[in-house]
């Protein structure tokens, strides 16, 4: 299964989502990390 399958962010327009890419999760991740701040998709229900 790859982490654009289960991905629950909206925003396709972002490099970091995994359909534009195959690191899957770990880029925004590790963004949002570095910035101390939460994924988008760690709030959408």
């Amino acid at each position: 299964m790859s982490a654009a399958s289960f991905c629950t962010c909206t925003d396709f327009k972002c490099p970091l989502h995994p359909t534009n890419h195959d690191k899957g999760c770990d880029p925004c991740i590790s963004k949002n990390l570095r910035k101390d701040e939460i994924p988008t998709c760690f709030l959408i229900k």
